[in-house]
């Protein structure tokens, strides 16, 4: 996360009259600056490390400038990134390598996850043979802030678990499976609203699919 810039952080703060609105106005102010995109999570293998690399796709140029001018907006609105935001990823392998880049404080507070799934069974792409099941790749604890939770469901093939030849072993009863997902997601978090959005094709764009 950026920090603040050593020489404005200097100023005195009573110079910006951006501090001296009232703090409810301020949180506004930064949720509309900071928040309401769906970012893309893209992974890799790193060979060089001989692990899964991870990079936001579609974050604008100095998006986290504001984070930059002040101490004390740096304190305020630091979380802004996370938890008024939603992040989109296909591969199982992304979410830890997502999860690592951030300080503790930061993966608490993201509060949106959108999943890219072939029958709400299993993410799209991994580098595992055998492709982790919903229930077992959602391990809610390490996302105590998230609030919604998006399922899209591909119907269609052009996923990992075609060219694995995997397709024949989730279930197409696919309203099955996304109830005893949600079940599963109340079980661990009561507080987590699970959306699932279908889509025919798996060569469907982020905005038509989400």
């Amino acid at each position: 996360m950026a920090a603040p810039d050593a020489t404005l952080s200097k100023d005195p703060v009573q110079r910006l009259y951006l501090l001296s609105l009232p703090a409810e106005l301020r949180n506004q102010i930064w949720k509309h600056t900071l928040g309401g995109t769906v970012f893309e999570v893209y992974c890799w293998p790193s060979y060089d490390t001989r692990k899964i690399a991870s990079r936001i796709l579609n974050r604008q140029k100095n998006f986290l400038s504001l984070l930059r001018t002040f101490h004390q907006i740096y304190s305020e609105a630091r979380l802004f990134p996370f938890n008024s935001n939603a992040f989109r990823i296909k591969s199982e392998d992304g979410i830890p390598a997502f999860l690592n880049k951030f300080e503790a404080s930061e993966r608490e507070a993201i509060a949106e996850l959108h999943l890219v799934t072939l029958g709400a069974a299993r993410m799209v792409e991994g580098l595992s043979y055998f492709p982790k099941t919903m229930p077992d790749l959602l391990a809610l604890q390490r996302f105590p802030g998230l609030r919604r939770l998006c399922i899209e469901v591909r119907m269609k093939s052009g996923c990992r678990c075609c060219r694995l030849g995997h397709c024949n072993s989730w279930s197409p009863d696919i309203g099955l499976v996304e109830k005893n997902l949600r079940e599963h997601v109340a079980k661990e978090n009561p507080r987590v609203e699970v959306v699932f959005r279908r889509s025919l094709f798996a060569s469907l764009s982020a905005s038509q699919a989400l």
